[in-house]
């Protein structure tokens, strides 16, 4: 199971913060972890990695795609549909659940992305470009 945990607006020492706030989670998610820092909107995020379905690095989160960037928990049972059904000619760099998710999330948005996915999962989806941040459960 992974962790993650966010801030958003003005925060002391918001990496010092994000890095004591990651290794309070790091039982829950050992194999990595990582943070992304938008100092300029002042949004922190950060994630502990369990790795389960996509074990190389590439899948490691705070994963960035296409201005936007998501922490990631659970899994997205029909995520191989999904990319069968809906993403058949895109060239996919990892194997992973979370990267079917934020192409989804980019292509058709929040609502109808929820629509389509199955499974169990908490995400903060943040589109930095035009900062909005999303948060599903």
């Amino acid at each position: 199971m992974c962790g993650i945990v966010g801030f958003v607006g003005d925060i002391n020492n918001p990496f010092e913060k994000l890095n004591k706030a990651i290794s309070k989670l790091n039982r829950r998610g050992p194999d990595a972890n990582g943070y992304f820092l938008d100092e300029v909107n002042k949004v922190y995020l950060g994630h502990t990695r369990l790795s389960i379905l996509d074990l190389s690095n590439k899948s490691n989160q705070p994963f960035i795609k296409n201005k936007n960037v998501i922490c990631f928990n659970g899994e997205i049972y029909n995520h191989i549909n999904i990319r069968e059904r809906y993403f058949n000619n895109y060239k996919f760099e990892t194997n992973s659940d979370t990267e079917t998710l934020i192409v989804c999330l980019n292509e058709y948005g929040l609502e109808k992305t929820l629509s389509l996915i199955e499974g169990m999962y908490v995400f903060i989806f943040y589109n930095f470009e035009e900062n909005k941040i999303y948060i599903a459960r």
